[in-house]
């Protein structure tokens, strides 16, 4: 629900991104031991971390700020080098052994001091996560060289400790627990979230902060869904941010809005859920 903009992953090895690309949420301190995974529920992010040997050696790391069902990728590595790059260019992910393809957009981070780059790709739906499930190995192919292959064991292991975090930070959000279980169900957008807001609701927004926020910033709604489907609960989880009057205005355009089919139980009954949706808000002043 919305794009993930301000994320990142940093590990031991990759002590000098934070710097490299401040502005984004700190992940693990510590790189994993190499050939096993790690999945990390720190800073309301839910991380999953593979350090790979062979055939060519990186880190690969998947992410998702829980209730939004938007996953962000992203590979480091020494055995690949370009230029930083905030403009996208495209890339397609090949998945070997789950016969995958998804073509996106990438940036890219230069790691100066430990060498090598970070490649970042953004807006991946549940439909990537499955398919990595069952995969092997992955291939970045790009409009010159290819960049791996990185190969892995156990990922459909892996992942499935992945959504328990992130489920178990839903559950600690005010999620029933039942839509969890076998036959549950968390509760689904009516519409698409780009819809959620009407042009006039999205530039009253827009305006309305920018008198605050004279840059873009990435704004992260927390949303309590009710048994009937409508939102009853507002928050922004980055409580850095510091400003309660951006909440306000942004939740006051979702509250009792019946934006959800609700979560279900196994038996079909309503519960309460949780989602997140992210605004992209300032910026406009010159």
């Amino acid at each position: 629900m919305g794009l993930i903009g301000d994320w990142s992953v940093a590990a031991a090895a990759l002590a000098t991104m934070a710097a490299a690309t401040e502005g984004y949420a700190q992940a693990p301190a510590a790189a994993p031991p190499a050939e096993r995974w790690q999945v990390d529920g720190g800073n309301d992010l839910c991380t999953l971390i593979r350090t790979v040997a062979a055939p060519q050696p990186g880190t690969l790391f998947l992410q998702t700020i829980p209730g939004t069902d938007v996953y962000n990728f992203a590979v480091s590595s020494k055995s690949f080098s370009f230029h930083s790059t905030d403009v996208p260019f495209p890339v397609s992910i090949v998945l070997h052994d789950a016969d995958a393809r998804f073509d996106k957009k990438a940036t890219s981070t230069q790691l100066e001091n430990e060498g090598g780059t970070l490649m970042r790709i953004q807006g991946l739906d549940s439909g990537f996560v499955d398919a990595f499930a069952h995969s092997s190995s992955v291939t970045f192919e790009r409009s010159t060289a290819p960049i791996g292959p990185f190969a892995y064991r156990s990922a459909g292991q892996a992942v499935h400790v992945f959504n328990a975090c992130i489920e178990q930070r839903l559950a600690d959000w005010g999620a029933d627990a039942a839509q969890f279980q076998p036959g549950g169900k968390k509760p689904v957008p009516v519409k698409k979230p780009d819809a959620w807001l009407s042009p006039r609701q999205s530039l009253d927004l827009v305006r309305y902060v920018d008198r605050r926020q004279p840059t873009a910033t990435a704004v992260t709604l927390r949303l309590t869904v009710a048994t009937d489907g409508r939102i009853n609960g507002c928050q922004d989880m980055d409580e850095k941010h510091g400003h309660a009057d951006l909440e306000k205005a942004a939740c006051s355009m979702f509250l009792s809005q019946p934006l959800f089919e609700p979560a279900r139980d196994p038996a079909g009954k309503p519960v309460v859920g949780v989602a997140a949706h992210q605004l992209m808000v300032g910026g406009m002043r010159r």
